[in-house]
């Protein structure tokens, strides 16, 4: 995390994921795929090759991420803006019911309860899909998301710019 002291309160303040630990994952899924490749072309396992077709999409879904602007989260004095892999999604602060915490598999995720909801279909069955899959929420934020290792403090910063007063703690002043 790098502090940028010539930033104002109201600028816009990115998160982008922490590199170290997307490079492991990324090389862990890489090698898997690599070795189950090397196993199925000189045995032709179909283990291998199912291990293959699982782990060598990720890793090059891994590796996109990668890529400058490809992920990152802005948060600016009008909206909360989510990139995944260059796909933006922009939440109107006004848009935000809620923004709490869930519980999923031991990590925590910050959600967002987004009114009106902004995914579905005609029917409306989609969108009840979407949020039954996700918790009953509208969007969230990705794994990767922390604020100096701190979902806590994102959480913290993030209820303080939808108020309208951007956290003037040191935290809120630094880029990752």
């Amino acid at each position: 995390m790098v502090v940028d002291p010539d930033r104002t309160p109201y600028d816009p303040l990115f998160i982008y994921p922490n590199r170290a630990r997307h490079f492991l994952v990324t090389a862990g899924a890489s090698g898997l795929s690599g070795f189950a490749l090397v196993s199925a072309l000189q045995s032709a396992n179909p283990m291998a090759w199912l291990v293959f077709a699982i782990f060598g999409p990720m890793a090059g879904y891994l590796l996109l991420n990668f890529l400058p602007g490809a992920v990152y989260l802005e948060i600016s004095r009008d909206a909360l803006t989510i990139c995944r892999l260059f796909r933006r999604r922009r939440h109107a602060w006004d848009d935000i019911q809620s923004i709490r915490t869930v519980n999923v598999g031991g990590l925590d995720v910050i959600v967002l309860d987004i009114e009106p909801p902004q995914r579905g279909g005609g029917s409306g069955w989609l969108r009840d899909l979407w949020r039954f899959y996700n918790y009953g929420v509208e969007d969230h934020l990705p794994d990767w998301c922390s604020f100096a290792g701190s979902t806590q403090e994102l959480l913290f910063v993030l209820r303080q710019w939808q108020a309208g007063s951007p956290a003037h703690s040191s935290a809120a002043r630094t880029r990752t």
